[in-house]
């Protein structure tokens, strides 16, 4: 056998996105967004040269 990954269940539920209780031991607490991926492209999204190089090259390259 070439690969045998060590995967642990907790493994999945950092490293994505996935929606949580604010307040676990309240259920009417609400919902939110959470996990290292999700923060990472929060922060990428929300930075205005971020975007402003994007929306740039997304006009002068338009056709690719």
């Amino acid at each position: 056998m070439a690969f045998a990954a060590n995967l642990d269940y907790f493994d999945f539920r950092q490293e994505g996105h996935r929606v949580e209780f604010k307040d676990p031991e309240n259920l009417d607490a609400g919902l939110e967004y959470k996990g290292v991926v999700y923060n990472e492209m929060k922060g990428v999204v929300g930075d205005p040269q971020s975007t402003f190089m994007y929306k740039l090259n997304e006009h002068l390259f338009d056709k690719s």
